[in-house]
């Protein structure tokens, strides 16, 4: 990689670079990652930032030169029966694709998890998104199940794979 890249959790300092981030993000306008129509004020990302402000949910970014160039978020399940697992949300730059990115982002999320001992890490993506499943399929993520249809992409209806990765020690 032509970069150096630092993978480091966000804090609300950042809320400019992140809307900055997200604006360029939706601007791709790529199907392979849900879109919205309008960049987040500043307030809903303040409000965004909170939800990650104890030690059951983390959102971390990738930078380049002071630039956001990939992003993390990742959060224990509030439900006691389900604490012991995660959910996580991932996207990286269109023109920082396939460098490395989304490996750096994933390996912290791991680290977390094991962190505070949890036994499943899960995620969706889109079937339409084939070099993204192969990421987290090198990670150890497996497909267990399909949203048929979940989700509309310029007309076009797209599946949600369920996917998950098990650790610990019945992993």
């Amino acid at each position: 990689m032509n970069c150096h890249v630092k993978i480091r959790a966000a804090n609300e300092s950042d809320v400019d670079k992140v809307i900055a981030y997200v604006a360029e993000l939706r601007a791709e306008r790529l199907p392979t990652i849900l879109r919205y129509e309008s960049i987040p004020t500043r307030d809903e990302e303040l409000r965004f930032f909170r939800r990650f402000a104890d030690d059951s949910a983390d959102y971390f970014v990738a930078e380049v030169d002071d630039r956001i160039i990939g992003n993390l978020g990742i959060a224990i399940y509030e439900h006691p029966q389900t604490a012991h697992g995660a959910s996580l949300g991932m996207s990286v730059l269109q023109s920082f694709r396939g460098r490395g990115i989304g490996t750096m982002l994933l390996t912290t999320a791991l680290q977390w998890c094991e962190i505070r001992s949890l036994r499943r890490l899960e995620l969706e993506v889109l079937s339409n998104n084939p070099s993204a499943q192969r990421l987290y399929e090198r990670f150890g993520f497996v497909v267990e199940g399909r949203r048929e249809g979940a989700v509309a992409v310029d007309g076009e209806f797209m599946d949600a794979i369920v996917m998950c990765r098990r650790m610990g020690p019945a992993a």
